[in-house]
């Protein structure tokens, strides 16, 4: 019964927590980029001063709410661009921009259909924003960040708790699942937000605690019986997602 706890621990944290937060770990988190130009497309040369970013459930954002602030998720404006990230978006949303010649600006009523959004920001002569969706992207440094932190956690297991265990085939395994269950759970995160249908990226963390127990189970199975690849997996696993929720990407 005991090598059953861990994984019994993993599923009640999942279903227990919002569904927005189900992503939040050092994996990708839906994100949108915002580079301001002019009506020529050139870069824009007026300073914004403050931005808000309005979400919306309604067509024609009547029931508009500020993107709520918290842990990494947040809208924030550079002198000539500006950024959100968030554990999940509405449907659909609309900017408001304070530039540094005292005019505030709003933008067009628009959606997001890709993971990583980057839009174009054209400031047009009517003074209004016009707000367009451009090419997709798929972070790569919440992947890289994902691998570090269960690398290093599987350093410090062979180096000061079980010192038996050969450290650099132990490594190795944890590199190689890795590198197959990161780029899949990104994908599912991808596929997942652009059909609205967090679920799967539930369903996916639980998987891939599951297979990455079983794959350390197999690759070190002289050294490591299932039970102690479980929990490995699952503080593995718990580590990267809670260090996730403190990471700005």
């Amino acid at each position: 019964m005991k090598k059953h706890i861990p994984s019994l621990l993993l599923a009640l944290l999942i279903l227990l927590l919002p569904q927005n937060i189900v992503s939040a770990d050092t994996g990708p988190k839906p994100e949108m980029e915002f580079t301001f130009v002019d009506e020529n497309g050139e870069p824009s040369t007026l300073s914004i001063e403050s931005g808000v970013l309005y979400e919306c459930d309604l067509a024609d954002c009547s029931d508009a709410m500020p993107l709520e602030e918290m842990g990494p998720q947040r809208f924030e404006c550079k002198e000539f661009s500006c950024y959100s990230m968030a554990y999940g978006y509405a449907d659909y949303f609309q900017l408001e921009i304070s530039f540094a010649d005292g005019t505030s600006q709003k933008s067009n009523i628009f959606a997001k259909k890709q993971f990583s959004a980057n839009y174009l920001v054209t400031l047009q002569a009517d003074h209004s924003l016009g707000v367009e969706e451009q090419s997709p992207s798929i972070p790569i440094l919440p992947l890289v960040l994902t691998l570090l932190v269960e690398l290093l956690l599987a350093y410090l297991y062979v180096t000061f708790k079980n010192k038996e265990i050969p450290n650099k085939r132990f490594l190795l395994g944890v590199l190689i699942i890795n590198l197959i269950t990161q780029p899949v759970f990104t994908y599912i995160s991808v596929i997942s937000q652009n059909m609205g249908m967090g679920i799967y990226c539930l369903f996916a963390e639980m998987v891939i605690f599951f297979v990455e127990a079983i794959f350390i189970y197999f690759f070190m199975k002289k050294e490591i019986n299932f039970g102690k690849a479980l929990i490995l997996s699952f503080v593995f696993n718990f580590a990267s997602f809670f260090i996730g929720l403190f990471l700005p990407v």
